[in-house]
């Protein structure tokens, strides 16, 4: 599965509507909306009913919505992770010290 449309998913339930998901992910309602039809079709559920007014969550979809808020928010952790591993000291550490004190240890 996409996470650019589970992400586009989550905003269009945040927002309540899908042209406020589009003009947050910088794309046109109607491409938005034909990202969603695309993703109902690719998991065979129809994830929420829509009228001109109003946007209900299916019970499919709402199983959807938790699993992506879920993948999205393990996503910025594993990232996060990630960065911290990468400012990690990592080689080999030269240590200088007198001969006396080095035979101590």
């Amino acid at each position: 599965m996409d996470r650019s449309d589970a992400a586009l998913f989550v905003d269009v339930v945040d927002t309540g509507s899908i042209a406020g998901a589009a003009r947050r992910h910088g794309i046109s309602a109607s491409f938005a909306s034909r990202r969603i039809m695309a993703l109902e079709a690719n998991l065979r559920v129809k994830l929420m009913t829509r009228s001109t007014r109003q946007l209900s969550l299916t019970e499919a979809g709402q199983t959807y919505l938790d699993w992506a808020r879920e993948a999205i928010a393990g996503q910025r952790k594993l990232v996060e992770r990630l960065e911290a591993l990468q400012d990690a000291p990592a080689g080999r550490i030269a240590v200088a010290m007198d001969a006396w004190l080095a035979a101590c240890y």
